[in-house]
């Protein structure tokens, strides 16, 4: 009688159990459909997240207490009182003690996102820049212009249309749909666009530009070219990623940043692979692999493309595995 050899897999809640003789199993194991097909779909349907780090513990929220420096100033309490009226989804450190409580603390991990430490003379670009951590990092870093640019409204986000027509029926009948719209996604319930870069620009008195527009609007006739761009944490909610790429090539002069989440389990195939996950309501449209993300950086135009770095980054929701690449503008000057 065969020896038999059981393989258990946990998919979305239940325990399925699969039994072969020790011979087929192994013969199962070492196939390719296995490897390449069966192994990343088991994968892909049991993490909990896209690009999550399984068995880590997620973080708390911040502590929304302020520090002790800020509740012994008058004035810092002051901006304190502000800066809590707002669910943040960047970290900033706005001085004197008050740093916001973001849903993402982008500050241990900005070493690794190919910026030079000096951008004297340069004009950078931050897509969806939301709260506006990499304005001002990359105008702390001396950049002579950073433009910011967002969308206007929630409704602007890149949702199915089905989704977006319900809530606009609901904004319609005068419910207030910017919580909804910010629920939907990430779960953390962020305030309505440009609140908190608002606040962060007057604290830190900037002079960082937010224009509205809409990154697939993004050209050259409306904001120029710049030396620098960057984009982090966008094109896996974009349902047209590529077109998102053409378009930063098309105002870029020097280099561009993609900083994106990555699907391990996309890794090991011998194409550039993207998944499509699709959402009903607002959140991941795609994951991709890295090669997947830099083949669309080289058909957009970016040459040569460069894999900075690779990391597991953070936020309120857990880990998550995250990429750097780095596309230069054939003939640009090197940076």
């Amino acid at each position: 009688m065969p020896v038999m050899k059981e393989k258990r897999f946990s998919i979305a809640g239940f325990e399925v159990g699969i039994a072969a003789d020790a011979a087929r199993a192994e013969r199962i194991r070492k196939s390719l459909m296995f490897r390449y097909l069966v192994r990343p779909g088991l994968k892909l349907v049991s993490r909990n997240g896209h690009g999550r780090v399984d068995g880590l513990k997620l973080p708390g929220a911040p502590n929304p207490s302020p520090p002790r420096s800020v509740r012994e100033s008058e004035e810092a309490r002051e901006i304190w009182e502000r800066v809590s009226r707002i669910k943040w989804y960047h970290t900033i450190d706005l001085g004197n003690g008050i740093v916001t409580p973001g849903f993402i603390d982008n500050r241990p991990t900005a070493h690794l996102f190919g910026l030079p430490d000096d951008l004297s003379g340069k004009r950078c670009l931050d897509i969806g820049t939301y709260d506006g951590f990499w304005s001002f990092e990359m105008e702390r870093r001396g950049a002579a212009e950073v433009v910011a640019i967002d969308v206007e409204s929630p409704a602007d986000y890149d949702v199915p249309r089905l989704k977006k027509k319900k809530l606009l029926e609901e904004a319609a009948e005068g419910k207030d749909i910017h919580g909804g719209w910010n629920e939907l996604a990430t779960g953390v319930g962020l305030q309505f666009p440009g609140d908190g870069f608002r606040l962060a620009k007057e604290i830190l008195k900037s002079k960082a530009e937010r224009k509205i527009l809409n990154v697939y609007d993004l050209s050259p006739e409306k904001v120029g070219t710049f030396d620098v761009v960057l984009i982090s944490q966008l094109l896996l909610r974009l349902r047209d990623p590529q077109t998102v790429i053409e378009n930063m090539f098309s105002v870029c002069r020097g280099f561009a940043v993609v900083a994106e989440g990555y699907a391990p389990e996309l890794e090991g195939f011998s194409k550039p692979v993207s998944a499509f996950i699709g959402t009903t309501a607002l959140g991941v449209w795609w994951e991709h692999s890295t090669a997947s993300m830099q083949a669309m950086m080289k058909i957009a135009g970016f040459d040569p493309v460069e894999k900075v770095a690779t990391f597991v980054a953070e936020n309120r929701s857990g880990r998550f595995h995250k990429v750097i690449l780095k596309g230069h503008v054939p003939g640009a000057a090197a940076n």
